[in-house]
């Protein structure tokens, strides 16, 4: 589960990207979780925080996203903590 949602338009630039996971992530595995420009495929710097059961994860940028532009969230070789590789996702949004 995301928030925003895959495919979503008008977000807001200040915003947050959260993703919900069934299942607890194993150390550190949220940094195979990127956020980039999909038009320039250049990473955006974000702090990665996660919750204490470890199924919550935010992404907040640095700054303020650009205005209507397409961003993509990968989700790139994380594992759970049962030793399960999660299928690689791809979220895309467009800022307002």
């Amino acid at each position: 589960n995301s928030v925003p949602a895959d495919a979503a338009t008008g977000v807001v630039v200040s915003a947050n990207i959260i993703l919900t996971f069934s299942n607890a992530l194993a150390g550190d595995a949220e940094k195979g979780i990127l956020l980039v420009n999909a038009d320039t495929f250049a990473p955006v710097a974000v702090s990665r925080t996660i919750d204490t059961a470890r199924k919550v994860v935010t992404l907040n940028p640095t700054s303020n996203l650009g205005a209507a532009t397409d961003y993509i969230v990968v989700v790139h070789d994380v594992v759970d903590i049962h030793g399960q590789t999660l299928a690689n996702t791809v979220i895309n949004f467009t800022t307002a």
